[in-house]
């Protein structure tokens, strides 16, 4: 009797566990980088993920929100010394050609309160 119990406490936590799976996987999808461009000039940014290049212009005070999740190289201006490694988890702003690091993103509704 002993052993149909804990059988069947067994069974219970293991499709618990397989349940929670894609709740999980939502959660850790759900947030990604955000970029500020703060200057009062534009910037060309070029977000480097692999062998993809994609290069866009950046009006002052511009947010770019959902930027590589999971993670990218930020160049400004073409400059190869102003590349800047993202794990996809900041928040990060572009000061005097120069990107800064304000912290990291912890939840969807944070990158949401950010606009």
């Amino acid at each position: 009797m002993m052993k149909q119990a804990y059988l069947a406490f067994l069974l219970r936590a293991f499709l618990l566990a397989i349940g929670l799976l894609p709740a999980l996987a939502l959660v850790h999808t759900a947030v990604a980088a955000t970029l500020t461009n703060a200057d009062r000039n534009d910037r060309t940014i070029s977000i480097i993920k692999g062998a993809e290049l994609r290069t866009e212009t950046m009006k002052s005070s511009a947010l770019i929100k959902d930027l590589c999740p999971d993670g990218c190289i930020v160049r400004i201006d073409g400059d190869p010394e102003r590349d800047f490694i993202l794990e996809g988890r900041e928040r990060v702003t572009i000061e005097n050609g120069l990107l800064y690091y304000d912290g990291e993103i912890s939840s969807e509704a944070e990158t949401e309160d950010s606009n």
